[in-house]
């Protein structure tokens, strides 16, 4: 497979502190066909300069400067200047271990995506890993789709995955620009047009929690971008009449939706009320309507 390249895609902003570590661990994999795209969103801490300087050490590297437009956009741009023949995404602030490539590489055969685990490192909890599933098990895209419904064997995040690039342009799969939580709704796009997915047993991914990451800062725009990825989840199982085959972990799903929405109030003081009851409402909406879609799909 050392034939077969893969594009890594990086997007960036004003994460210099952290920038080195991730693009080491990226330039020192075992697997050396790499092409390793850093997108830098509108970057004021030096970011861009570090970039050019860094190149000049691996040529790999393709940095590309937008205006700050968030992470959606800048993966997105990541994907369309992508010339791999698969592609992963890894966050600034995170970094990989050596056999990350490799690994995925050597076990996505004929799978159009690869899972990893993911090992946590916090600055404000315990750290922990991730990572259940048996070495070389595959699924079909249902049973793909339950596991990001119940979030088994790190199913449910974008940057513990090896992903097949041409079933990501075939069907134009793009992240939803401008909306957090985007996570969410690209996991189930590229779930559903996949033939067959395969999971590892490592832990390969680093996945760093920090105190004022986007992870930990929760204001009235979360619970919005929150609720609006269950909708387009909503939107595309109904819209494909897979919301049948998966409807009692989609009713699950939306129940623990509901419990996490919960908690970001409770926990943060800069959700309003007036946003939580609103978002609420509307997760109590899709919940009342998942009662009757078996029936009207009969």
């Amino acid at each position: 497979m050392e034939n077969k390249k893969i594009s890594v895609i990086v997007p960036t902003y004003n994460s210099l502190k952290w920038l080195n570590r991730c693009l080491e661990s990226i330039s020192n994999q075992k697997y050396q066909n790499l092409e390793i795209i850093v997108v830098d969103n509108g970057s004021t801490d030096g970011t861009w300069a570090y970039l050019k300087e860094y190149k000049k050490k691996d040529p790999r590297l393709v940095p590309v400067f937008e205006e700050e437009k968030g992470t959606t956009y800048a993966r997105n741009k990541g994907i369309q200047a992508a010339n791999g023949d698969y592609l992963c995404f890894i966050d600034s602030d995170d970094y990989v271990l050596p056999t990350y490539c490799s690994d995925m590489i050597e076990t996505i055969g004929d799978c159009d995506i690869a899972v990893c685990g993911i090992k946590v490192e916090s600055e404000i909890k315990k750290n922990t890993s991730f990572a259940h599933a048996e070495h070389g098990m595959t699924v079909d895209h249902v049973e793909m789709i339950r596991k990001i419904l119940k979030m088994e064997d790190s199913s449910h995040t974008v940057v513990n995955k090896l992903y097949r690039k041409e079933v990501i342009k075939e069907n134009n799969i793009f992240f939803i620009e401008g909306r957090n939580y985007e996570d969410i709704s690209y996991s189930f796009y590229t779930a559903i047009v996949s033939d067959k997915i395969v999971f590892l047993d490592e832990s390969l991914y680093v996945y760093c929690i920090r105190n004022n990451s986007r992870s930990t800062t929760i204001e009235d725009r979360n619970g919005y971008d929150f609720t609006f990825q269950f909708e387009k989840v909503r939107d595309l199982l109904v819209g494909t009449g897979e919301v049948r085959a998966v409807l009692e972990d989609y009713k699950y799903a939306l129940l623990y939706a509901l419990y996490q929405l919960n908690k970001m109030f409770v926990k943060h003081e800069s959700l309003t009320e007036a946003a939580y009851k609103e978002n609420a409402a509307k997760l109590m909406d899709l919940i009342y309507e998942a009662r009757y879609y078996k029936d009207s799909q009969k």
